[in-house]
């Protein structure tokens, strides 16, 4: 748990750095070159390619401090997600369903929780070929479940387990009594259950 909430810590400090030391200088940059245009293609392009990196650095930081989570709870923070997946993108498409009787959640617990959705549904965006996906988040006073299923092209979980990272994935949310099952059969999609027991 201590180990957990040191990585928290530190990952909020690059992200902050992130996002007033790089994201501001780009942006900055970005001006002068507004500032200086006189439509050559050349400098457009230029422009271009420092928004494009401004961009992805103001992403990189609300992923590594899930903001979301810290102050509007989990719940808000996978409806937030779920809407960006489907606005960046439009081969799949992601519901999200929710059954909610506890949510006094331990803040390093819900992040876990949103990193493991995070990374299950990334995977999901470059491996699968899936259309659609849905995201089940089911909270009790006594677990946590959180059900990811796709109708993309399936796997064979025991050769590519390690590829997809889901052995890492396995060790760290086992610290917080969770339990990770994968039911994946080629051609027909992957169903992935999370269960985190108090």
């Amino acid at each position: 748990m201590a180990i957990l909430e040191t990585e928290e810590n530190e990952r909020r400090r690059i992200s902050g750095d992130l996002h007033d030391g790089v994201g501001q200088t780009l942006a900055a940059a970005s001006l002068q070159l507004k500032k200086a245009k006189n439509d050559i293609a050349q400098l457009q392009k230029l422009d271009d390619l420092i928004d494009q990196a401004a961009n992805e650095v103001r992403m990189l930081s609300h992923e590594m401090t899930p903001e979301m989570v810290l102050h509007f709870g989990l719940v808000k923070a996978m409806e937030q997600v779920t809407d960006r997946l489907n606005d960046v993108q439009n081969f799949t498409v992601f519901k999200f369903f929710k059954h909610i009787e506890f949510d006094d959640v331990n803040q390093v617990r819900a992040v876990v929780v949103y990193r493991s959705f995070q990374e299950l549904t990334n995977n999901i965006l470059k491996h699968a070929k899936a259309k659609n996906v849905g995201v089940h988040l089911n909270m009790s006073d006594d677990e946590i479940l959180l059900m990811i299923e796709d109708d993309g092209i399936g796997y064979d979980k025991n050769e590519i387990k390690l590829g997809l990272g889901l052995q890492n994935l396995e060790s760290r949310i086992r610290i917080f009594n969770g339990h990770l099952e994968v039911d994946s059969t080629i051609g027909k999609g992957t169903t992935t259950i999370l269960r985190f027991s108090y």
